[in-house]
């Protein structure tokens, strides 16, 4: 007979957040206010599901819209519909409404792209004809030399 063992942990909390004394909402927005002024663009890196990465610059007070038509804009096809989300935990980005600073996007941040369906998002040859490489060729040779 076999045994099963389980071991529980704790979820490991960021310890920066958790240090951090609660804010008013007037405390929050001088907080956001320091922020815009001290970066001028939000860089968001858009992950796909092949390990392509699509990397852009933003507005700190530009609506996540933007970033939506910036990934579609880059789609091999732009018609499928696709979904945007953070990790973890997994939070989809819903609200268009929000701001990179709002969405805590700035000075940067990760999204990954994914849709409902089989289908997997990938990029417009327009786009990957930027790239000089292929994903492999990033990886370091082996050194023959003795």
């Amino acid at each position: 007979m076999s045994s099963i063992v389980v071991s529980v942990k704790p979820f490991p909390l960021d310890s920066d957040k958790a240090d951090a004394p609660l804010q008013t909402e007037a405390g929050r927005k001088a907080h956001q206010a320091r922020l815009l002024g001290r970066y001028k663009k939000a860089v968001v890196r858009v992950c796909f599901p092949d390990l392509w990465i699509l990397q852009g610059s933003f507005r700190p007070g530009e609506s996540l819209k933007a970033l939506v038509k910036f990934v579609r804009d880059n789609l091999a096809d732009p018609s499928i519909s696709f979904y945007l989300y953070t990790s973890p935990p997994k939070t989809v980005l819903k609200n268009g409404k929000l701001t990179f600073l709002e969405a805590g996007f700035v000075p940067s941040g990760t999204v990954y792209v994914s849709s409902g369906s089989s289908w997997l998002p990938t990029l417009s040859s327009q786009c990957l004809s930027l790239w000089t490489r292929k994903p492999e060729d990033t990886r370091p040779a082996d050194d023959t030399s003795v």
